[in-house]
């Protein structure tokens, strides 16, 4: 197909690249680095209108963000579609919220890398914006990635742009990037403003940064009755983040992080963006300004060489992969080849293991120290200073009738007289005792208060007391060293199992090539992708009755189009012809084992200088835990005493 753009240079059409629902691109023999979007339906006028004034408006800011229009493309008279600039090597944004696929084809990515890619889709977002270019429909599919972190937008033909006081609408949005006011609304019938961007960019930002986590999406309260779409969930503004989260009894999904993994300043963003009205949603130049603060607070683990978190609070990646989430791999040593290097299983030997062992073992902990203090002196009841003289008085006149009723007993022997004195001399006694209800009431509260610090104080005094922290880094160390000694057994152990069972392992990776987000499922739409990408569930090989169970309001038509999805992939496997052994397997296995040991050389290499400032931070934090937990201990014995009031000479219907 001959054709020509706008600028009278004469294109040939040649190798198609993409399709989509409009038209398709190729790739052209005159332009390098500039391929043709053609439409399938003609085009209208106020469509041409629009990409005229979007090649009017292009410049070199513009471009470097966005796959912006170029030239109108011709043929004949008649306008097809555009040209625009070839983006060569970038990948879809999801490829890198996603772990799995993330893991992929950004191994070396860790979560700095993620930060980084926040800030230069948030600065692609300020440069349209303040050009009064609208994205309208945000999400992660229109948005590119390259293995630097820059970002582009694509599809910009769907943008909302002004010109000459006419508004060229963007007409479509997927809802779980769309804002509160927009969700169930027909989108054709609105002009955008920044604003309503301003809520899907911060939608993909937290995806960024949490992992593939959706804001929206996790598990609902049974006192909320709702569907637990992520639309629903927008609409409602029901964040499942943060304190208003926890106040209304939101969960988010398993293997999340908190809103503490990032600085206040991006928490409080975020929760601007989610939960303040439209107006209050943060501009995309204060997400640039608050990330790349973020990005100079993150620090890497000492623990893990591919962890990086915020300066300041605990490593969250460690803690996760505690339960058997790892989102980030370390990076694998190459060698000249492109190849793995196969010096990583002679650079820690059985001897260079024992020696670091050695080094740590000869660090020795802080003294056990007794992890109760009991109290330094007996505790009395604190006196109410309840009874005046009047009432001493009349209690001691009660007495003494009380008295003169048992003489009079004893002398005469006439029960009737000493009944009545009995009865006059008791209640003259109650009704001489003062209300002590009230002062009473503000003691319990007061050995509440007093209970819970002393716990708190005495739970603290008892984990430096024992040590607890050293015992446990140097136990975790000690797992360390027997994983690098029997590594090596286990390795070959899992490359003979491999070769035995390589049919499961293939289908695995098949299965994991196939991710939900990118395949057209029946009956499996856009917002539901969503919620299983924030639930753990990203390919084919995550489809299980037990991961699908974990995810809530999913419909029984969902999970057996995933079903019926998943067993028609295996099918297409098994019709496969397969090499025995597997090569890929192999180097992921290898990769796997490399990194593993990795890790814990790196954990022993510094073993023991970790000990040594352990058994420094315990012996500095001792003495003010230990005066902390002993002012708490005299505060709650002494609040406990106070309890101790006799219930006859006080009116009180509350007693301990």
């Amino acid at each position: 197909m001959k054709l020509r753009d706008s600028g009278g240079s004469q294109l040939t059409i040649a190798r198609k690249i993409g399709e989509g629902g409009e038209g398709a691109v190729f790739t052209t023999n005159e332009q390098r680095g500039v391929v043709a979007k053609l439409y399938a339906q003609p085009l209208d006028r106020g469509q041409i209108a629009k990409l005229e004034t979007m090649v009017r408006a292009g410049d070199p800011a513009l471009a470097a963000v966005a796959a912006w229009p170029l030239a109108l493309v011709y043929d004949g008279i008649r306008p097809v579609g555009f040209t625009m600039p070839l983006l060569a090597g970038p990948h879809p944004l999801h490829d890198l919220v996603g772990p799995k696929r993330r893991q992929a084809l950004f191994p070396d990515a860790h979560w700095n890398f993620l930060v980084h890619a926040a800030v230069n889709l948030a600065r692609a977002f300020e440069v349209l914006h303040a050009r009064d270019v609208v994205v309208g429909d945000v999400n992660s599919n229109n948005v590119v990635v390259y293995r630097n972190a820059m970002t582009h937008l694509i599809d910009c033909d769907s943008f909302q742009i002004r010109a000459a006081g006419a508004v060229y609408r963007c007409k479509v949005g997927v809802a779980e990037y769309q804002p509160p006011e927009f969700q169930g609304k027909d989108l054709s019938r609105f002009d955008r403003l920044p604003q309503h961007d301003l809520f899907g960019l911060a939608v993909m930002i937290f995806q960024l940064l949490f992992v593939g986590k959706h804001p929206f999406a996790g598990v609902l309260p049974p006192t909320i009755r709702a569907t637990g779409a992520i639309g629903d969930n927008v609409a409602a503004r029901r964040f499942f983040y943060g304190p208003e989260a926890r106040r209304l009894g939101l969960k988010p999904p398993p293997g999340s992080i908190g809103l503490s993994a990032v600085t206040p300043a991006v928490a409080l963003l975020f929760r601007r963006a989610f939960l303040g009205e439209p107006a209050q949603r943060p501009s995309a130049a204060e997400w640039v300004a608050a990330l790349t603060e973020l990005k100079t607070q993150t620090v890497p683990c000492k623990v893990n060489a591919a962890h990086r978190y915020r300066v300041g609070s605990k490593c969250p990646w460690c803690s996760l992969e505690t339960r058997g989430l790892h989102y980030f791999s370390m990076p694998t040593p190459l060698g000249p080849g492109g190849g793995l290097d196969d010096s990583v299983w002679r650079t820690c030997t059985a001897a260079d293991v024992e020696r670091m062992w050695a080094e740590i073992a000869a660090v020795a902990g802080p003294a056990a120290r007794p992890a109760t203090i009991p109290p330094a002196r007996p505790h009395r009841t604190t006196p109410l200073g309840l009874w005046t003289r009047k009432r001493v008085v009349a209690f001691a006149a009660g007495a003494a009738v009380c008295l003169g009723g048992v003489v009079a007993l004893a002398l005469t022997g006439f029960a009737p007289l000493a009944a009545l004195l009995l009865l006059a001399g008791t209640l003259l006694g109650l009704a001489a005792r003062p209300d002590a209800r009230q002062a009473f009431a503000t003691r319990r509260k007061r050995l509440e208060a007093a209970r819970k610090a002393h716990h708190a104080a005495q739970k603290e005094w008892a984990l430096a007391a024992r040590a607890t922290l050293f015992v446990e880094t140097r136990a975790r160390l000690a797992k360390a060293r027997a994983a690098l000694k029997d590594q090596r057994r286990r390795y070959d152990a899992e490359v003979a199992a491999l070769q035995k069972n390589r049919d499961r392992v293939e289908l695995r990776h098949f299965l994991e090539s196939h991710v939900i987000a990118v395949n057209l499922i029946p009956e499996v739409d856009k917002r539901t992708k969503a919620m299983l990408l924030s639930f753990g569930i990203e390919t084919a090989n995550d489809v299980t009755t037990e991961s699908l169970r974990e995810v809530p309001h999913l419909t029984k038509l969902h999970r057996t189009r995933l079903y019926l999805w998943r067993e028609a992939l295996e099918r297409s496997f098994r019709q496969q012809p397969h090499k025995a052994p597997d090569a890929k397997a192999l180097r992921d296995l290898k990769i796997r084992h490399v990194r593993e040991r990795l890790k814990h050389q790196a954990e022993l290499a510094g073993g023991a200088a970790l000990l040594r400032q352990t058994a420094r931070d315990i012996e500095l934090r001792r003495p003010t835990l230990e005066r902390r937990a002993r002012e708490s201990a005299e505060a709650y014995y002494q609040a406990e005493a106070d309890m101790r009031i006799t219930p006859l000479l006080y009116r009180t219907l509350i007693f301990s």
